[in-house]
C-alpha cells in the first residue's frame, strides 16, 4: 500500500460526500472560528485552559463525523453532524487526551535519564504517535480499536503511517510560517487550518479502511 493511493482515496472520498459533509461540519467549524477570535481577545490563563478544553471537544466531534461519513456513509449522522456526547466521544476523548500526553510523558524520561528533545527523540514521538493512530478511526465506527490494536495493524505499514501523520501538520506549519509574513491573515490560517485537518482525517479514515481490508483479506 502506497502514501499516494491512500491521499487519492481520501481525497476522492471527501470529494463524494462533499455536501454532507460541508453541512455536518459547518457547526465544529465555526466554533473553531470564534475559539480562534476568542483566544486573540482574552489572554487570562483559566479562560485560556476553557478554550482548550472547549477545543478539544470540538476536535473531538470534527473527527468522529468525518471518520463516520467517510467510514459508514452519510447516513451514520444526523445532516447536522453530532449534536450530542456519547461514550464513544468520551472514550475517543480519552485517547485523543493520551495521545497528548505521550510526548510530554516521553519528553520527561528523557530528560529525567539525561537526554535533550532532539530531532530524533522528535521523530520518535511521531513514530510513535503514527503506530497508535488507527485508535481513532477505529473508535469512530465503534469498532473500540484501542492503541495496542492499532500497533499490530500498522506492523506493516509503519514509514506509510508516518507520512500519514506527519503530512498535514507540516503543510500547516510551512503556510502558517508564510501567512505571518502576510496583514490580516488570521482567518485565512484558521481556514487553512480547518481544511488540513479534515484532511488529515480522511486520510487516516482511509489508511483504516484499507489495511483493514489488507487484513481481512490475509486472514
Amino acid at each position: 500500500m502506497k502514501f499516494k493511493e491512500v491521499v487519492i482515496a481520501a481525497l476522492a472520498q471527501l470529494n463524494n460526500h462533499r455536501q454532507t459533509l460541508l453541512k455536518a461540519l459547518a457547526i465544529p467549524l465555526f466554533a473553531y472560528l470564534i475559539i480562534d477570535i476568542v483566544s486573540l481577545l482574552y489572554n487570562h490563563p483559566v479562560f485560556e485552559w476553557f478554550l482548550y478544553v472547549s477545543g478539544t471537544a470540538i476536535e473531538v466531534i470534527l473527527a468522529i463525523t468525518t471518520h463516520r461519513v467517510l467510514l459508514l456513509g452519510p447516513s451514520s449522522v444526523s445532516s447536522w453532524g453530532i449534536t450530542s456526547w456519547s461514550k464513544r466521544e468520551s472514550f475517543f476523548a480519552l485517547h485523543l487526551i493520551g495521545l497528548l500526553v505521550m510526548p510530554m510523558a516521553l519528553n520527561s524520561v528523557f530528560h529525567v535519564i539525561g537526554i535533550s528533545l532532539s530531532l530524533m527523540t522528535f521523530i520518535l514521538m511521531l513514530w510513535l504517535i503514527s503506530r497508535i493512530s488507527l485508535a481513532f478511526p477505529g473508535i469512530a465506527v465503534d469498532k473500540g480499536v484501542s492503541f495496542k490494536l492499532s500497533w499490530d495493524m500498522t506492523k506493516n505499514h509503519q514509514m506509510l503511517m508516518f507520512w500519514l501523520v506527519t503530512t498535514c501538520p507540516l503543510l500547516f506549519a510551512i503556510l502558517s510560517l508564510i501567512l505571518k509574513l502576510m496583514p490580516h491573515a488570521f482567518f485565512v490560517s484558521s481556514l487553512i487550518f480547518s481544511f488540513l485537518t479534515v484532511i488529515g482525517i480522511a486520510m487516516l479514515s482511509m489508511a483504516y479502511k484499507l489495511i483493514s481490508e489488507e487484513i481481512y483479506e490475509d486472514s
